[in-house]
């Protein structure tokens, strides 16, 4: 495999358009996803198991993706997709587990549950969704390099 699947494409209005879709449409995917596994039958019609996974994902994922989507800003293409920030370790360290842990379990899991109910659309979706994660976080890697505004170079 090459070496050149780990860098991150360069920064177009394509890429930041596809990358901005694939986090907005994301609920709109997991309703869909999951009704479709409910009007199939693959679920009892008196449980409640589609509302679970559609609204942890309405109320606790996307409030955080929308906040991931800021690496836009200052995402630019040539680096690792392991770049890592050595201004702000804490903050690089934190948006380092949010993209793999929550995000990155659920697009696996979702990945997994589009294969099993046959719906290759959605693993699809939640591949490049997952692929879309790890170059937001490499534009919030960085922002974390950026200089603060309150830190004054002129101080002797």
């Amino acid at each position: 495999m090459s070496a050149r699947i780990l860098i991150t494409p360069p920064r177009s209005r394509s890429l930041v358009v596809i990358v901005w879709l694939l986090v907005w449409l994301g609920p709109v995917v997991n309703y869909f996803h999951f009704n479709a596994r409910a009007v199939r039958g693959d679920y009892p019609p008196e449980a409640d198991s589609i509302g679970i996974p559609i609204m942890t994902h309405a109320l606790l994922f996307f409030p955080f993706e929308l906040f991931a989507l800021r690496g836009l800003d200052f995402y630019r293409g040539g680096l690792s997709l392991w770049c890592f920030s050595n201004r702000k370790k804490f903050f690089a360290a934190l948006s380092t587990i949010a993209s793999i842990y929550p995000f990155g379990l659920w697009c696996a899991f979702m990945t997994l549950d589009g294969l099993s109910a046959g719906f290759y659309g959605t693993s699809l979706f939640y591949i490049l969704r997952l692929y879309a994660f790890l170059l937001l976080r490499v534009g919030l890697m960085q922002a974390y390099d950026q200089p603060n505004e309150d830190e004054d170079d002129d101080d002797v």
